[in-house]
């Protein structure tokens, strides 16, 4: 007898707190591959809940989350893309389980912070992201080039605190968030105003096995039939690594 499916939330505990998610699962003993989800900067785990979603109905446990002060509803003022590292390694720590897949899925900050941590690990089969915002450091550098940094400083109606720019304005971030070498899917919006598909198709040329797709006239974001053609693309992908073990 098949059980129903479960759909549930489900925090996981870290040094700094509990890191709020929400499970999407099938049944424990089928030991389906497992997608976890990391949404991008001042967003929260409902911006990619609709993905999780189609994956689910498709063959897929999910789980999705909230980096703690990564959401505009919290205190963002002590987060940065290596506190959010934190928090997904604890995450992925929490579900690794040799006879589960794990993929990591990253949205615009959520795919650069997914990369750095599939970048380290050796239990990742795939990384699939969505206009991974490798523009940061490029940014931090363009706001704050020979300026002093201020304890707090707004970026797109978000409160930032200075820890979120000191490591990063001195970190190889290509080079340590392009060190994961199984199948890689990024998909970017060939009018993406906020991080340019510059980003992606070097992004590409930097990853072992990369593929980029080009969604026309897409913004920062993908909505309507541009979502549901991502999804397709996304499914495909999934499709073709199943026969993929972890590295």
């Amino acid at each position: 007898m098949t059980k129903r499916p479960v759909i549930k939330d489900l925090s996981v505990p870290s040094s700094k707190g509990q890191i709020k998610g929400r499970l999407y699962l099938h049944d424990k003993k089928q030991k389906n591959p497992l997608i976890i989800l990391a949404h991008g900067l001042g967003d929260s785990m409902e911006s990619v809940e609709g993905y999780a979603q189609t994956f689910f109905e498709n063959g897929y446990d999910t789980y999705l989350f909230n980096f703690i002060g990564g959401s505009m509803l919290n205190d963002m003022t002590k987060m940065s893309i290596f506190t959010e590292k934190d928090d997904l390694n604890v995450v992925v720590d929490y579900f690794s389980n040799k006879k589960r897949k794990l993929i990591l899925f990253g949205a615009s900050q959520g795919g650069v912070v997914a990369s750095l941590v599939a970048s380290l690990r050796n239990d990742i089969t795939a990384l699939i992201l969505l206009y991974p915002a490798f523009v940061m450091k490029d940014e931090m550098q363009r706001l704050f080039a020979n300026q002093k940094l201020p304890k707090t400083f707004d970026f797109a109606g978000m409160c930032l605190g200075k820890v979120y720019v000191e490591k990063l304005s001195k970190y190889d971030l290509w080079g340590n968030s392009t060190k994961f070498k199984g199948p890689t899917l990024i998909v970017h919006g060939t009018a993406d105003q906020t991080v340019p598909i510059r980003y992606s198709i070097e992004a590409v040329r930097k990853f072992t096995k990369a593929r980029l797709v080009e969604v026309t006239h897409a913004g920062h974001g993908f909505y309507g039939r541009d979502q549901m053609k991502v999804s397709e693309e996304i499914l495909r992908f999934l499709e073709s690594v199943k026969g993929i073990s972890e590295r």
